[in-house]
């Protein structure tokens, strides 16, 4: 087995062995494990990471995590690389930095890497990822931006954050919503399993305000969505009948305007003794019945078993 993906899911653990024993379970992908340092790190010298999946920061958490910090410090170093001589970027664990500055802290603890920008961008999302840190759509913007730029397909990622690759596609399906359905995601208003859900509906926002609306749970929307879906069926079937009966129409005039109408003409001609026209239009007909005069008229009408009337 490749040693690259035997490490997948390990932890710092497995990065660190060679060095420091276990420490701390964030999740790296072992193809690391040749550079790294344990140190500590005045945290006025650590800088953020412009390709940071994570975009939204909810600041009660970091308050709850600072306390934590307070009290027991740094558990578990951040990660970060070296850009210059007296400054280093982080990789991973911007939430502990966040923390580590609200609690006062000078210096924190760092394992650090030399890394390409790649490898640097894979580690924070799999770390944010396997700590369920991102949003969804932070989570999909994450994978869209390793696939785009990185060259990593669906499959090939799917193994390095230890997911399905069907979890990494319904993921990505995310960023095809309208922008009123991503803020309502952005505002919890919205979860992610109600947003997979209603992704590939014809009309998203209308069914993501019914769902706030009433309380629906994914179950219930799934419900909805499949009673949309089946009147949407029943419609079809019932355009389609009414196809059929256009067709049975169209067969009929086809009828009518063929051979079948000119016999019935001939043998009307026979049994009048004028000449007979039959015209056919949506479905109808009508039937034209010449004459020279009144008195071929009375002949017609004593042909068809008629009484002549006195005027």
């Amino acid at each position: 087995m490749n040693p690259d993906k035997r490490a997948l899911g390990k932890g710092l653990s497995a990065l660190l062995s060679e060095t420091s024993g276990s420490v701390g379970n964030a999740v790296v992908h072992n193809s690391m494990n040749g550079a790294s340092q344990i140190a500590n790190l005045p945290i006025r010298c650590i800088r953020f990471n412009p390709n940071q999946p994570r975009k939204n920061i909810n600041h009660e958490d970091i308050e709850e995590l600072a306390n934590s910090v307070r009290e027991f410090g740094i558990l578990q170093p951040i990660i970060v690389k070296q850009i210059d001589n007296s400054e280093y970027q982080i990789i991973a664990g911007e939430r502990r930095y966040h923390a580590a500055k609200k609690a006062g802290l000078l210096e924190i603890p760092v394992v650090i890497k030399t890394v390409s920008e790649t490898v640097s961008f894979e580690i924070a999302i799999i770390e944010n990822v396997q700590r369920q840190n991102l949003s969804s759509l932070e989570e999909a913007e994450a994978y869209k931006k390793l696939i785009d730029e990185f060259g990593h397909t669906q499959e090939s990622l799917s193994q390095k954050i230890g997911k399905s690759r069907s979890f990494v596609a319904n993921t990505m399906r995310l960023l095809r919503l309208p922008d009123e359905v991503k803020q309502l995601i952005l505002d919890d208003k919205l979860s992610a399993g109600h947003a997979r859900t209603i992704v590939n509906s014809d009309n998203p926002l209308e069914l993501a305000r019914k769902i706030i609306e009433n309380n629906l749970s994914v179950r219930e929307t799934e419900a909805l969505l499949k009673k949309i879906e089946n009147s949407k069926n029943n419609g079809v079937n019932s355009s389609k009948e009414s196809s059929s009966n256009n067709g049975r129409k169209s067969s009929f005039n086809e009828m009518m305007e063929g051979e079948y109408i000119q016999q019935i003409e001939e043998m009307l001609h026979k049994a009048l003794k004028t000449p007979i026209k039959i015209r056919v239009k949506n479905n109808k007909c009508q039937v034209i019945i010449k004459c020279g005069g009144m008195e071929q008229l009375d002949a017609i009408v004593a042909r068809l078993g008629g009484d002549l009337v006195d005027v």
